[in-house]
């Protein structure tokens, strides 16, 4: 476990420090942001002003280097928008994301797992039919178009639901809906492949020769192996939501979250927001990948983390 950890640390540290440098240059390369603060009316001499203003008059490597510094120190400087810490802003922003993409992980594990062990146990039933069906129209349609049929539906047409924000329980139905449908289309095919194979294993045949009711074949036996591969496909959809699908529906819906505060300072060309955003969304992927390693070593005892990282 120790070998495991240090060799984690030591990926995690040279990825994260491979996407930093990726994302400064790159956000410094699509635009200069003196030109958004600024505007079109912005005379030459504001300009350089603005420019010693916000600490852009040194080139890039040194630029670079100082960021570096600051990042090692804790500091990670000042939005160019909001003139504002951009960990303040980053930590009004983290408890509505925590909340939209921790509620899209419980609904997709209480419908796509149960639906995909029945839809494997029932397969020739008209249920476990209309189950898999449901699950090819979810899988096959993006959320967005999702997150846009829902608000024509039931905000535009209907009235029902809120639009946008966040304020009450109501706010939560649609994004949460258009969020997780596709993970929960995914999660059930996977489940249901990953079921019907551990249904014809040797030891089951076993176990109920021995005269085990069925259902304790199914829920002692079949469901410890079936969670062992939805466990490790589980992990890269969690790592999708946190990367990139609360991203785009915290944008349909106007979710104040990290999602939507990284699309407007990419917009606005807010280099230390983006910078920070970035790497944060970034150490949360690999640590995710991690936690999902190491529960995939506990499920199944075969595995020893030493030997898969070697």
């Amino acid at each position: 476990m120790l070998i495991f950890l240090l060799r984690a640390l030591a990926k995690m540290a040279v990825t994260l420090f491979v996407i930093v440098t990726i994302v400064f240059f790159a956000t410094r390369l699509s635009g200069d942001a003196i030109d958004f603060i600024g505007g079109d009316a912005l005379d030459a001499q504001s300009r350089a002003e603005l420019i010693v203003y916000y600490g852009l008059r040194e080139d890039m490597v040194t630029q670079y280097w100082r960021f570096l510094r600051g990042m090692i120190e804790g500091e990670f400087g000042l939005s160019l928008i909001e003139r504002r810490p951009v960990t303040t802003i980053f930590l009004e922003r983290v408890g509505p994301t925590l909340q939209l993409v921790g509620t899209a992980i419980l609904v997709t594990l209480v419908i796509a797992i149960p639906a995909g062990i029945y839809a494997a146990i029932r397969r020739r039933s008209n249920g476990a039919k209309a189950v898999m069906t449901g699950a090819f129209i979810g899988y096959a349609t993006p959320n967005f178009v999702m997150a846009t049929l829902l608000l024509l539906v039931f905000s535009y047409w209907l009235r029902l639901l809120p639009s946008a924000g966040n304020g009450s329980g109501a706010h939560f139905i649609m994004p949460v809906t258009a969020l997780s449908l596709t993970y929960i289309a995914a999660l059930i095919r996977y489940t249901r492949n990953a079921t019907l194979d551990v249904l014809g294993q040797d030891y089951l045949r076993t176990a109920r020769a021995k005269g085990l009711p069925e259902r304790t074949v199914i829920t002692r036996h079949a469901m410890r192996n079936t969670l062992i591969t939805v466990l490790s496909v589980f992990g890269l959809m969690v790592t999708a939501l946190v990367s990139a699908g609360a991203v785009v529906i915290e944008t349909v819906f106007s979710w104040r979250g990290i999602g939507d505060l990284l699309v407007t300072a990419a917009i606005r060309r807010d280099y230390p927001v983006l910078q920070f955003g970035v790497l944060a969304v970034a150490s949360a992927v690999i640590v995710i990948n991690i936690l999902t390693d190491i529960a995939y070593a506990l499920v199944d005892p075969r595995v020893r983390l030493g030997a898969r990282t070697s």
